[in-house]
């Protein structure tokens, strides 16, 4: 479990991350989203000790992480792919860090198997692409078998079968108990992987919820006759709703499908067609965000 409690880190004047509190959990993959700028990287840094906070706290199973012996096989993580020597063979990177940690040859192997490298494993990391440096990383962070995992952008450079790869990974470490968290920019990844997902925005918090919960009904689809349109839209406008005209039905917010039914038989009025639209992940999550964006593109082109 990562347990944050006011955690605040400051560059001059500005709060990178400002005032964060959540839970990491186990037993669940747990997104990280926010846009560029947010403070997502940063709060990693500080999760893992590698930036000071001025302020707050960060502790891995009830623990301050300084506190926790042999750190690897208790935390692993992938936060940046380049940070590699490429002069070494991939196997030669991993077997530095296991030596370090008090780790074996097999575990080195066992890691590079698991990541689809073992065929080169041999290589110089000078050679490998963006993929096969990621899927490196993902190896170092799993080496020590820890239960606590942190991964930042990991499908990043990733063709299509090591983007699968990657979300069933993340789901089934998961569903081995390990606290699993997972960055990323890819609302789509993230709608197929995550259960549970933290948004951030000019380094506060804005969502702590499972994704079925942000990801609620959107709206309702609604169509009655055509003569009975008027009298439908003035009685879902008085309960509340944001009535729409889309093609030869209705879009109605602020009224849910059951309220909705009932208003509309109640007044002896037929309905034709009723079904409720939810929004996407990448709907909900720019609904939340919209405010906390730093640099907005013009839309349109002049």
């Amino acid at each position: 479990m990562i347990e944050v409690t006011g955690l605040v880190r400051r560059y001059g004047r500005a709060a990178a991350v400002d005032g964060l509190t959540f839970t990491v959990r186990p037993g669940r993959v747990t997104g990280f989203l926010g846009p560029n700028g947010a403070g997502k990287s940063t709060t990693m840094r500080l999760i893992l000790g590698l930036d000071r906070a001025h302020e707050g706290r960060v502790l891995i199973d009830g623990r301050p992480l300084r506190d926790l012996d042999r750190p690897l096989t208790r935390v692993g993580a992938l936060l940046d792919a380049s940070a590699v020597h490429s002069g070494r063979t991939a196997r030669n990177h991993l077997r530095v860090i296991a030596a370090a940690n008090g780790i074996g040859d097999r575990r080195v192997d066992a890691c590079l198997e698991l990541a689809g490298l073992a065929a080169v494993a041999g290589r110089r990391i000078r050679g490998f692409s963006l993929g096969m440096r990621q899927r490196l990383g993902i190896a170092a962070a799993l080496l020590g078998d820890p239960g606590v995992l942190l991964f930042d952008e990991p499908v990043n450079g990733l063709d299509a079968e090591g983007i699968q790869w990657v979300r069933t990974l993340m789901r089934d470490l998961a569903a081995e108990d390990r606290t699993v968290f997972v960055s990323s920019h890819l609302m789509a990844e993230m709608q197929n992987t995550a259960d549970h997902l933290i948004v951030i925005g000019r380094g506060r918090l804005l969502a702590d919820a499972p994704i079925g919960d942000l990801m609620a009904t959107a709206s309702i689809e609604l169509r009655v006759p055509e003569t009975k349109t008027g009298t439908a839209v003035g009685l879902l406008a008085r309960a509340g709703g944001d009535v729409t005209v889309d093609g030869g039905g209705l879009l109605v917010k602020g009224v849910d499908a059951t309220r909705a039914g009932e208003l509309l038989l109640g007044a002896g009025i037929p309905i034709v067609h009723l079904a409720e639209r939810r929004s996407s992940l990448e709907e909900a999550y720019l609904d939340l965000t919209g405010e906390a964006v730093e640099y907005h593109a013009l839309e349109g082109r002049s």
